[in-house]
């Protein structure tokens, strides 16, 4: 699944899927990619690339 979203938006998203730590992207960066490897009992794996 793709999702896109905004500075503002993707840490929400991040949260609602299960991620704890807290994520901050500058209004500015256009070049953030999350990848998100949910796993079944824990928090998920978030890869944070720059492209």
């Amino acid at each position: 699944m793709l999702v896109v979203g905004h500075w503002s938006t993707i840490p929400e998203i991040l949260k609602a899927l299960g991620y704890p730590e807290e994520v901050k992207i500058e209004r500015s960066a256009y070049d953030n990619l999350f990848v998100v490897v949910p796993k079944e009992e824990q928090a998920p794996i978030v890869l944070h690339l720059h492209y």
